[in-house]
């Protein structure tokens, strides 16, 4: 059987991969009555093998979107539960700049994308770069940043951190 094939099969579309799951799951699985009433035993007997290859690449197709959920699911926890470690260890200039969104009460501050502080945070994904266009200043410029949904939850059930 050739790769490509495979590959082929694979970027099928999810709703057209679970209705073959469920096609040749019946035919493999099903009961005799409707095998012998389609007439299927002879073409189910000599293309079992095939079958069961093709069943199993329809459920793979069928699951991707469901692995990338639960991908990205996954990936979002383990940022926001290493970010609230890196949280309990605030640098007194880390703890100014998050300290704004708290007391003013507001998840968006315009910050200069030259301030290595700004973009430690930025790395660190607690705060994002949330306009493309800044205001420019002399020296520098300015751009609207955002503080990530789960720090902005954790800092305020939590702003003792920022003292």
């Amino acid at each position: 059987m050739d790769a490509s094939i495979v590959t082929t099969w694979l970027k099928i579309a999810p709703s057209a991969a679970w209705s073959l799951v469920v096609v040749i799951g019946l035919m493999l699985w099903g009961p005799d009555w409707f095998k012998c009433g389609l007439g299927l035993e002879t073409f189910i007997t000599e293309y079992r093998n095939y079958l069961g290859v093709f069943f199993l690449l329809s459920l793979i197709g069928g699951l991707t979107p469901v692995w990338r959920i639960v991908g990205t699911e996954i990936r979002e926890y383990q940022i926001a539960r290493l970010g609230k470690k890196r949280l309990k260890n605030l640098t007194p200039d880390e703890k100014d700049i998050l300290k704004g969104f708290i007391d003013q009460n507001t998840r968006t501050q315009n910050l200069s994308v030259g301030d290595g502080v700004v973009m430690g945070l930025t790395h660190e994904a607690i705060i994002y770069r949330s306009a493309p266009i800044g205001s420019p200043a002399p020296g520098t410029a300015y751009f609207d940043y955002n503080i990530q949904p789960w720090a902005w939850k954790f800092l305020q059930k939590n702003a003792d951190l920022l003292d």
